[in-house]
């Protein structure tokens, strides 16, 4: 429950006698009990050799600064109740701990002769009246009177207790330290303040109709200045706002509310009473956050990994001896030590097969139908790459990213009942290796240790033909909470659409990036608006998203909606051709110049395309590629 109060100056009713409202303002005068900690503490106590008289000694001191707000004085109309502290040290007989007023007086709290070689105070209390120290032994946990025989309320009588009260330790000798944790210092004070505003029922009214501007939050609190009128406004002892029939002061929503004042006397009695309407008003702009601009997006792929180690056991084979490999990569001289890996394929589908060693270079792979032959190695040879090397694991690790490097990998069409041999062959041995395999279409390999596709996302570059992955043609819109949450239901009727039709928009938005729109009062509408300019038919292609959020959905708030709008930025790179000084790793990547074809193997032609002879097609002879957001083209 929350109850907004509000104490003002009188202490009386206009209608009593002088004496009797003289009286009561000083017997209902409340009474205030605070306590006040002292400051940079916990603080190290330093050591002084041989006793030296206060303040001179000074070794380690914490102000309370005490503040009531009024004026306060010891043995009028305040009291010093209690001082408590709390220091870990060795050897406490060796310390003195005083206590100063912001005056200068002081009182001796511990004289350096208890304890001896005790060690600690711990939430020791001093108060007047308190038991004799000097009965008791460390840590000293009870209340005790200060040491010295003063009393808190002889030596400060009369002192102002507003102001920076000082705790001072000194350590007498040197040999042991400690550490000062805490001072607390607790007053009780009474303002006396003479109250002279006299309250008059009739002086008070409230005003029938208030128009209130919502805050941030939708909401706004309700103060008597602001639906009460009048001189007696001033002079009333408590007045109470309670809006919508409950007990708060606070108003929640636009439109029609109502409020109650209630004002009470010193004595808690109901003397006057109103009430009136309010009329509240969103009056503040939503605000809408674009994602940043992007020039590449996350693409999933489901890679299959198997993993093994070349070494010294391993046969070897010569890679340099043969024209074939020649053409795939660029083998040294030397032998080379060579695993073999058989597999099958589930259906008819383009295969991307990388290998990942772990050693700097010479790790390479080739792909051949059927069996190896180690008499005739390039006999079904299919293909064959570098591997790709980066330290660390291949999956989750840093190295998994060169699967997708565009220089590194062989692009196969693969069938499904045939099968083929993996050769794994590197001339540094021992040699940990990953072969990984990503299909165009979702299909699988099967065989030498493959486990299931695992889910891995790259970042991959967006180019002009992957404008149908993010483009818009038509304006979209859809619904948001205030708090900027999507509002499915709202957004399938706002549009017509099933939950998969939303599904589809939301993965579609989602590639780039979804605004984070929010408002004060309630649902609104975002809409974004695509526009793609093109920079001539060699230049990039950019895609301005303007996102524009609408506030007042639900009609609670009359008025016209208020807006705000940002854009976004997507740019598609037209891929380069060929590598330069600029950019030395092309997107766009040509297949091997030299291609070996055995002339005793059927192999597909291009026909009537490539002139009057048959000759071999690009896929048997190797076709350039590009990594896309949709997977290799």
């Amino acid at each position: 429950m929350v109850k907004a109060t509000f104490t003002l100056k009188s202490a009386c009713q206009y209608c009593l006698a002088v004496l009797f409202m003289t009286a009561l303002s000083l017997s209902l005068s409340a009474q205030i009990t605070s306590t006040f900690s002292g400051a940079g503490l916990p603080a190290d106590v330093g050591t002084l050799d041989g006793g030296v008289t206060l303040p001179a000694g000074v070794t380690t001191s914490s102000d309370a600064t005490v503040n009531f707000g009024f004026p306060a004085a010891v043995g009028l109309n305040a009291t010093l109740d209690r001082v408590v502290i709390d220091v870990t040290h060795t050897w406490i007989g060796d310390l003195d701990v005083t206590l100063v007023s912001p005056a200068g007086t002081s009182i001796q709290l511990v004289i350096a002769d208890i304890g001896d070689s005790d060690d600690n105070f711990t939430g020791t209390t001093f108060e007047d009246g308190g038991g004799d120290i000097n009965a008791d032994t460390a840590p000293y946990t009870g209340v005790y009177a200060p040491e010295s025989g003063q009393t808190f309320a002889a030596t400060f009588a009369g002192e102002d207790i507003n102001g920076d009260w000082s705790l001072v330790l000194l350590d007498n000798f040197g040999g042991d330290t400690g550490t000062f944790n805490s001072f607390d210092i607790t007053f009780t004070a009474e303002d006396t303040t003479p109250n002279d505003c006299p309250f008059v029922d009739n002086e008070v009214a409230c005003i029938a109709n208030v128009n209130v501007t919502l805050g941030e939050t939708c909401s706004a609190v309700i103060t008597p200045s602001m639906v009460l009128a009048g001189v007696g406004v001033d002079c009333a002892d408590n007045i109470t706002i309670t809006v919508d029939g409950g007990n708060s002061n606070m108003i929640f929503g636009c439109g029609e509310h109502t409020y109650e004042a209630t004002v009470t006397d010193a004595l808690g009695n109901v003397t006057y009473t109103c009430w009136g309407n309010i009329f509240a008003e969103d009056k503040t702009d939503p605000t809408i956050e674009c994602p940043d601009d992007v020039d590449e997006i996350a693409a999933e792929f489901d890679i299959q990994m198997t993993m093994g180690t070349l070494d010294a056991t391993d046969p070897t084979i010569e890679l340099a001896d043969y024209s074939c490999f020649l053409s795939l990569f660029d083998p040294v001289a030397g032998p080379y030590g060579y695993d073999l890996l058989e597999i099958s394929v589930s259906a008819t589908d383009v295969y991307n097969i990388i290998v990942d060693g772990d050693v700097a270079d010479q790790t390479f792979i080739s792909v051949y139908a059927g069996d190896f032959n180690p008499d005739n190695p390039c006999e079904n040879i299919l293909g064959g790459t570098e591997g790709a090397w980066a330290p660390g694991l291949f999956f989750g690790g840093p190295a998994i990213f060169n699967f997708f490097n565009q220089n590194f990998r062989i692009p196969l069409i693969l069938e499904p009942g045939q099968t083929y041999t993996i050769m794994v062959a590197s001339n540094d041995l021992p040699n940990d290796y990953t072969v990984g395999v990503v299909s165009d279409n979702g299909s699988t390999v099967s065989g030498a240790g493959f486990g299931a596709p695992a889910k891995f996302q790259a970042d991959v570059p967006l180019y002009c033909e992957d404008t149908g992955l993010v483009l818009f043609e038509t304006p979209q819109s859809w619904v948001v909470t205030a708090n900027g949450m999507l509002d499915a239901t709202a957004t399938r009727a706002l549009n017509g659409w099933t939950q998969s039709e939303l599904n589809d928009f939301l993965e579609q938005l989602g590639r780039t990036g979804i605004p984070t729109g929010l408002d004060n009062c309630g649902p609104s509408v975002i809409t974004l608006v695509d526009d793609l300019n093109s920079s001539g038919d060699c230049g990039d292609l950019v895609l301005e998203r303007t996102f524009t959020i609408a506030d007042r959905y639900d009609g609670a708030c009359v008025g016209d909606a208020r807006t705000a709008s940002c854009t976004q930025n997507i740019t598609f790179t037209r891929p380069d051709l060929l590598a330069d000084l600029a950019n030395p790793n092309p997107d766009f990547v040509l297949p091997p110049f030299t291609a070996t074809i055995e002339c005793d193997e059927n192999f597909e032609t291009d026909g009537a395309v490539g002139g009057p002879d048959d000759n071999p097609s690009a896929a048997a002879a190797g076709q350039p590629f590009i990594l896309t957001a949709s997977g290799y083209a």
